[in-house]
């Protein structure tokens, strides 16, 4: 009797607690399923708001490799107005500098053909006929070939350029050229047209003078 009455109380406490529990299961999914909700109503306007961030970013990426084609576009623009503005200051000296009995052969990328017989046989007449005839060189290699000869020649680099080479070239009174251009486009030295202006050129492209 008394092990009856003592199970009794143990029997009513273990339903208590398995009824508690149950509650606390219960109400720890209630708060789960809060939390989650919570979350989800949080994370989702988030999620929105770095999409449209990342949309923005890569907007203002493409602007900015715009706006520096541009600038570069701008230098390169800027760069060939100053080159004209040079050419045409130089053209304008070269008509008006007085000329000297100098004739200048311009070399062509290939040395040989025409020009580098005009030049040879030129150089060959020029003391007896009391004229300068120098060479302009498109390359490095030409310039060691022409100075290796020890005949008078222009560098090839305009950076090399002397005032004696800037004089020899105002007051050059004829100029060789083997083609049918010589701009600034074409030669490394970029001024050396404009320097020139002034002379007469004659062109060897079929014999026809070109000036």
């Amino acid at each position: 009797m008394n092990a009856l009455l003592a199970d009794a109380p143990l029997a009513a406490l273990a339903d208590e607690m398995q009824s508690f529990r149950g509650e606390v299961a219960q109400a720890i999914d209630g708060l789960v399923s809060g939390v989650l909700d919570l979350q989800d109503g949080r994370i989702a306007p988030l999620d929105a708001r770095v999409a449209d961030i990342a949309t923005r970013l890569a907007r203002l990426e493409r602007s900015a490799d715009q706006v520096q084609g541009l600038g570069v576009e701008v230098r390169r623009i800027g760069q060939a107005l100053e080159l004209e503005r040079a050419c045409r200051s130089l053209a304008e000296m070269s008509r008006m500098a007085p000329k000297s009995r100098t004739v200048v052969c311009v070399g062509r990328w290939h040395f040989g053909d025409n020009l580098k017989y005009a030049w040879l046989a030129a150089l060959d007449r020029a003391q007896a006929a009391g004229y300068e005839c120098w060479y302009l060189p498109p390359d490095a290699a030409q310039q060691a070939l022409v100075e290796a000869a020890n005949a008078p020649c222009l560098p090839w680099d305009w950076r090399d350029w002397t005032p004696e080479h800037l004089l020899v070239a105002q007051r050059t009174a004829v100029l060789v050229i083997a083609d049918h251009f010589f701009s600034a486009a074409w030669h490394p030295n970029p001024y050396a047209p404009a320097l020139f202006a002034g002379a007469r050129w004659v062109q060897l492209w079929h014999g026809i003078s070109k000036r």
